[in-house]
């Protein structure tokens, strides 16, 4: 497994606008992100690469969502996965994750 730096992210969203505007807004306050728009595109990552923040957005599928926070327990124990309904809310959430 790659190991990333500690603002390393992930963001699964199945809009493209909406990740766009959430990789943009990360990476203008420091983090590197990555991004999946597929689910299989988001499990390859998930396995491949140590994240600290694992972001998914929650008009996907709850039985996607289990799975992918399932496997990102499983591959990464230490990341912060979050669900997230609004690009605004992300920072404020990253904040109460690590609190």
């Amino acid at each position: 497994m790659e190991n990333y730096p500690r603002n390393a992210v992930l963001i699964y969203c199945k809009y493209d606008d909406t990740l766009g505007e959430a990789q943009s807004v990360l990476e203008k306050t420091g983090y590197i992100v990555s991004v999946a728009c597929t689910f299989d595109g988001a499990m390859d990552l998930i396995r491949s690469t140590d994240f600290h923040y694992v972001l998914i957005d929650e008009s996907v599928e709850s039985v996607d969502q289990k799975y992918l926070v399932s496997e990102s327990r499983r591959c990464n124990p230490d990341a912060a996965v979050i669900l997230f309904n609004a690009v605004e809310s992300i920072l404020t959430r990253f904040r109460h994750a690590r609190s």
